[in-house]
């Protein structure tokens, strides 16, 4: 189950995550539509980072991240970029190699605050229930 993450607990996020990832108010597989998915893509846009070549997304207002192992590949710092143009440098803080994630927290200063798409509960998910990765 994912509710709130905190850095402390970042081998536990891996392992969790490379389980699955729910939005919290994902659709049932026989109501998603094209309008559903538009506000879908709407949501997750402001949480949305470029980083490495590759993208991820912002999972908490302090600037906690998720992208792909693969798209960070060996390096340990980076710059990352939100759609508002605006740049952040990161490092990496944990990796699963075998989920293909990877966790980095960006250099926020004080008092910033980011937007961040909220993770759903993975417990939450069905077999057989559809599943989107943007």
């Amino acid at each position: 189950m994912i509710r709130r993450l905190t850095l402390g607990s970042v081998s536990t996020i891996l392992l969790v995550l490379g389980t699955g990832v729910a939005f919290a108010d994902a659709a049932p597989a026989n109501t998603v539509s094209e309008t559903k998915l538009e506000a879908l893509c709407a949501k997750v846009k402001p949480a949305f980072v470029f980083i490495a070549g590759g993208s991820g997304v912002v999972i908490q207002p302090d600037g906690l991240m998720l992208t792909n192992t693969h798209v960070i590949e060996n390096g340990k710092e980076f710059d990352v970029r939100l759609g508002t143009g605006r740049h952040f440098k990161a490092r990496l803080l944990g990796r699963d190699v075998f989920g293909d994630l990877a966790v980095l927290p960006l250099d926020l200063k004080d008092d910033d605050t980011l937007r961040f798409l909220e993770l759903g509960d993975s417990d939450a998910l069905q077999v057989g229930e559809p599943a989107m990765a943007i």
